[in-house]
């Protein structure tokens, strides 16, 4: 496996990312996440290489949307909508996004971190594990969202939710 994280850049979203997102990687769910980080409701982290965006996820600090998962875990951190770019896949730019949304975590002093993945999403689950991530005890739950581009405006898919302890960063 070729690793180029090292020529990754992860930062924070600002405001004049959205055209370069969009064209690169478009989605109906990136103003969303854009608003979701200007309120501090999440950080929506960006992994860039060659000045150009490969990747983003979103970190949500108030938990899951999910009701059952909030009402079983509270206010645990989650991340949310971990995407790479198809052609720039197994090269390291997932688990870089991943362990910097970790280290934000860590430095608010909170000690876990969780994500939910879909059961048929083999290869992201075994990403998820070799980072330290455990599935829960609680079985696989339904999550859907709002679809534009789908037939029924929705989409859904049946998860499980992981999670991982995290050590505070030292001072906090």
């Amino acid at each position: 496996m070729k690793t180029e994280s090292s020529a990754v850049e992860i930062r924070p979203f600002s405001d004049g990312d959205l055209s370069a997102l969009q064209e690169r990687m478009p989605s109906s769910h990136h103003a969303y996440r854009a608003e979701a980080h200007e309120t501090g409701a999440a950080s929506f982290l960006l992994a860039w290489m060659d000045a150009e965006p490969v990747g983003y996820l979103l970190l949500k600090w108030a938990g899951a949307d999910e009701d059952v998962v909030h009402q079983l875990i509270g206010d645990c951190p989650e991340l949310n909508a971990i995407t790479v770019a198809p052609k720039l896949r197994s090269r390291g730019i997932g688990t870089t996004l991943i362990q910097e949304a970790e280290r934000r975590v860590s430095a608010q002093a909170i000690t876990r971190i969780g994500l939910a993945v879909g059961l048929d999403n083999l290869r992201a689950l075994s990403l998820y594990e070799r980072l330290g991530y455990r599935a829960w005890e609680h079985g696989s739950f339904e999550v859907s969202w709002d679809a534009p581009d789908h037939p029924a405006g929705r989409e859904s898919e049946s998860c499980i939710y992981l999670l991982k302890p995290l050590a505070a960063e030292p001072g906090h």
